[in-house]
């Protein structure tokens, strides 16, 4: 650990360093707004026109952003067209039409497609519910090969923890309650029971929407975090196993870092108490458990968080 001085003038720098950050962005985001002004004034249009090259450029560059980044940046387009620009993006990636055999075996190829198309058209639709339209197709398909590839084209599967905010409320307490209630992919969907802290974001009206699926909500005794464990846990385990490794400059790196370890955490992360298994299994071929293949490493965080694995035959 570095002494605590110098901890301090490194938070100093790095509170200055964000806030002029801030007041870059904010006089650039006022220059987009009066630009598009201007447009409208000289063109009598509200949108604008963008080549292909355009759109990929800024979907790459927007995917890369928080919900709440892309909400606050995005003043040319809508921060929805930009997620749906980057699903065309991952759904071009498997459209090997252009090199195809004659004779070559397309169903594979043609499943990824139709996974692709379904959940760009469909937005709100989940893994399960894609997967029983695809039933309908007669299309025979796993829900864990349908998150595989979604998460390939950098759709990103379903959280386990509800997210960061700065300054969280009653509003944003229940917007990520009734996502964590969904019927097809929440969290909570099949649960009975909500262990919680004391923490006055659960209020009387947030208690009633678990009420209103079910749920008991169940507050732990004041100042009694081992009646708590699994999140304490959690905690602890982000902790020691991540943030500790780093000095964090600013809330975008600390974000990065809680995204990468919950990646890590919840698809390449062996756990004890599940007796040395994995959150969730990925759909592999049938040879994978064999001993042939050469051995992966796969490392986030320049090597901080790894997960090895046997490449396929």
């Amino acid at each position: 650990m570095l002494p605590a001085t110098f901890q301090f003038i490194i938070a100093m720098l790095a509170s200055a360093l964000t806030d002029r950050l801030t007041k870059k962005m904010a006089y650039m985001r006022e220059e987009q707004r009066i630009v598009m002004e201007l447009l409208q004034d000289v063109t009598g249009k509200k949108r604008l026109t963008f080549t292909p090259e355009q759109r990929r450029r800024l979907a790459l560059k927007g995917k890369e952003l928080t919900a709440e980044e892309r909400g606050a940046c995005c003043n040319i387009v809508r921060p929805e067209t930009i997620l749906a620009w980057y699903r065309q993006l991952g759904a071009r990636k498997y459209d090997s039409s252009g090199s195809r055999n004659v004779g070559q075996r397309r169903k594979s190829d043609e499943i990824r497609k139709l996974v692709l198309r379904l959940a760009n058209e469909n937005l709100g639709w989940g893994y399960t519910k894609i997967r029983d339209a695809l039933r309908g197709l007669n299309v025979e398909i796993g829900r864990t090969t349908v998150a595989n590839i979604l998460a390939e084209a950098g759709l990103e599967p379903a959280p386990v923890i509800a997210g960061i905010r700065v300054n969280p409320d009653e509003a944003w307490m229940m917007q990520v309650t009734r996502n964590l209630l969904d019927s097809t992919d929440g969290f909570l969907r099949s649960a009975k029971f909500l262990v919680h802290d004391r923490d006055p974001l659960f209020t009387k009206t947030w208690k009633l929407l678990l009420n209103s699926d079910g749920i008991t909500s169940v507050a732990i005794p004041a100042q009694s975090p081992n009646c708590n464990p699994h999140a304490e846990r959690f905690i602890r385990s982000v902790r020691n196993e991540c943030l500790d490794h780093f000095i964090v400059f600013g809330e975008s790196h600390l974000r990065h870092l809680v995204k990468q370890y919950v990646a890590h955490y919840n698809a390449e992360r062996f756990h004890q108490g599940m007796d040395g298994k994995l959150l969730t299994q990925n759909a592999d071929s049938a040879n994978d458990n064999g001993t042939i293949g050469t051995i992966k490493t796969h490392s986030r965080l320049a090597g901080i968080l790894n997960f090895y694995q046997r490449a396929a035959a």
